[in-house]
């Protein structure tokens, strides 16, 4: 079977947001796949920050929507555009697909975790930063995840840490603004 890259809402709402951050999803996957409930999502009938990069994902086929054609397992507890993700992504991989999830929610995480396979698995915001760096398409992830931060993105320093020591980039700073005590020799 195949592999199908899946993603929620908001990992697009946020790369939409900062400059070419959409752009890496063709460079990284080559298209990613929503349902027509994040399509729906990410196209409300008001203006909002991003909507024309979003709008030209799409027409550059960089966003894909995909059927959902099942209408079962749900998921209770997550928004709309979650339950459809996990469900499409639960059921392409029982099929035999691939499927790697673009999500951050941390409770529809810990839904994936427990659906457990070795064709399912998932990934945010913050692994797509990572990736951009590792594959020359930034220079920097921790400014990335500095302009993240300033429009709300939630994630873990140390997760963040963790992302900026695997690509090469000193995590002592992060993050932006944290003090450092100094540490008293030993006598």
């Amino acid at each position: 079977m195949g592999e199908i890259v899946l993603t929620d809402a908001s990992p697009i709402i946020y790369l939409a947001r900062i400059e070419e951050g959409l752009s890496w999803l063709k460079e990284i996957y080559g298209y990613v796949a929503m349902t027509p409930t994040v399509r729906r999502e990410l196209f409300p009938a008001r203006e909002m920050p991003g909507k024309t990069a979003i709008e030209k994902a799409v027409r550059n086929r960089i966003l894909r929507e995909i059927e959902d054609e099942w209408t079962a397992p749900k998921f209770g507890g997550l928004d709309e555009g979650e339950d459809s993700t996990i469900r499409v992504a639960g059921n392409l991989s029982r099929r035999g697909d691939h499927c790697h999830v673009l999500i951050d929610d941390r409770d529809a995480r810990r839904v994936l975790q427990k659906l457990s396979s070795e064709n399912l698995d998932f990934a945010g915001t913050a692994a797509v930063v990572g990736r951009a760096k590792r594959l020359g398409l930034t220079t920097s992830a921790a400014s990335e995840f500095k302009k993240l931060r300033l429009l709300g993105f939630r994630v873990s320093d140390e997760i963040v840490r963790s992302i900026l020591d695997s690509v090469g980039e000193s995590s002592e700073a992060w993050p932006p603004g944290r003090r450092r005590t100094a540490r008293k020799a030993p006598h």
